[in-house]
């Protein structure tokens, strides 16, 4: 388990890399006894920022490797493929993803969560793609894309402890969008 501290915008975010199903667990429960409920002016469940990288292969085909969730300024990226190994996926994650609660926000969301169905049961019950948003952001140019990283798309995510640099792309991708 590595922790960064990585300033996006000028925004102090600190982000865990981890494959320990008990620092996910204290991680969900820490999460949802931030958020605040007992203002009832406010309808809207907490946004989460949602994300997932894979893996391909001839043999195993493609495959979730890390699952990123952000709030605030607290992120972390689970590194699945070393859970699955374990045969571990914390059902704290489970529960937490498919709580009516919080809302699920990220671009190619629904791609992302119909494999972590198939690959682990994982179910989000209130999902938000950001997908056509980001693109009408970039048609009047409030936005600029620059393509995904080739150290991310053809990324080792086997790695045991990912690399500062991986985990801050990342991250980056993760908050900014």
């Amino acid at each position: 388990m590595r922790t960064y501290n990585v300033n996006v915008n000028g925004v102090a975010v600190k982000t865990t890399v981890t494959d320990s199903v008990s620092f996910v667990d204290s991680f969900i429960t820490e999460l949802i006894l931030s958020c605040n409920y007992t203002n009832s002016s406010s309808s809207r469940p907490p946004i989460i920022g949602f994300d997932v990288e894979f893996t391909e292969s001839a043999i195993d085909g493609i495959k979730a490797a890390t699952l990123q969730i952000c709030s605030g300024s607290r992120c972390i990226i689970i590194q699945l493929n070393k859970t699955r190994a374990n045969n571990s996926v914390p059902q704290s994650l489970i529960n937490f993803l498919a709580a009516p609660l919080f809302c699920f926000v990220g671009v190619g969301i629904f791609q992302s969560l119909a494999l972590l169905k198939r690959e682990h049961g994982i179910e989000c019950r209130n999902v938000v793609d950001l997908r056509l948003m980001l693109n009408m952001a970039v048609a009047r140019g409030a936005v600029e894309l620059e393509p995904k990283p080739l150290s991310v798309v053809t990324g080792d995510w086997v790695l045991r402890i990912l690399a500062w640099s991986k985990s801050r792309v990342l991250l980056l991708m993760l908050f900014l969008f």
